[in-house]
């Protein structure tokens, strides 16, 4: 029997996963204020928090809409995330599969400033996801 939690091939090896990473505030951010406006919860949820403050005040207009959204990934990873646990959920099966021959990709998207580098080539004392 495989076990498909540990195994990085089981019975999804050609779909496309999609993943999140929640980056952490930066010390620029956190020195300024800056408050966290996402929280990852069960694993691949994610909650944004719209701040009535962005605009430097209450939004009168738009008081009886929800500004929160949520959003559900095949796998999300908060600020404590490790570079290690996202290579073993959604980038260890690719380069398992491109080692058999198979083609595979691994790619990361987002604004500037939003984490991509954080996460594909980490830090020195945490290396990315790339191997």
């Amino acid at each position: 029997a495989i076990d498909e939690a540990s195994s990085p091939r089981g019975p999804d090896d050609h779909r496309l996963m999609v993943g999140v990473r929640v980056r952490p505030l930066s010390a620029a951010e956190s020195a300024r204020g800056a408050v966290d406006c996402l929280s990852v919860t069960e694993g691949n949820k994610v909650f944004a928090r719209d701040p009535d403050e962005k605009m430097g005040g209450r939004d009168y207009l738009r008081l009886q809409q929800f500004n929160d959204h949520a959003y559900q990934f095949d796998a999300a990873f908060g600020p404590e995330s490790g570079s290690s646990e996202v290579y073993a959920r959604l980038v260890r099966r690719v380069v398992t599969a491109v080692i058999d021959g198979y083609n595979g990709a691994c790619f990361a998207y987002g604004a500037t400033g939003s984490g991509k580098t954080h996460t594909m080539l980490g830090q020195p004392q945490e290396p990315g996801v790339m191997p």
